[in-house]
């Protein structure tokens, strides 16, 4: 999803892009899909804050150029990029140290027969259990 953000210049649509692979690769190698949709979002908006001619970045620099009276480059702004780099670890932190993430989805896991959060299947057989 970097790559395709870095393609297109809008997260939005290299999510979009990116997210028949992801439901595929989830679903062959049993990830839950709301792990890969959230690494999906990281990942993409890490790229969309740091390529230098994404609307945000283009925005910030004419703010700053404005400001400043003088011209600068969407590079000067590298190091002003907090949530970027931080952001940056804590999904690089999500990938390399699953327990991370995997205590919170192992208390509603997925069920990979009916495509739902098991409390969503288990809902939705006590209402059909209801039902004369």
């Amino acid at each position: 999803v970097s790559f395709a953000d870095i393609a297109v210049a809008n997260n939005t649509l290299a999510i979009l892009m990116c997210g028949d692979l992801s439901r595929r690769l989830s679903a062959k190698y049993r990830i839950d899909p709301r792990k890969t949709a959230s690494l999906l979002g990281i990942f993409s908006c890490i790229m969309q804050g740091m390529i230098p001619y994404s609307g945000q970045i283009l925005v910030a620099i004419s703010m700053a150029n404005a400001a400043a009276g003088y011209a600068l480059s969407p590079f000067d702004l590298i190091p002003y990029m907090w949530y970027q780099f931080i952001l940056t670890i804590f999904g690089l932190l999500a990938v390399l140290v699953p327990s991370l993430i995997d205590s919170f989805l192992k208390r509603n896991p997925w069920d990979w027969e009916h495509n739902m959060t098991s409390k969503q299947y288990a809902e939705i057989a006590k209402t059909h259990q209801n039902v004369p």
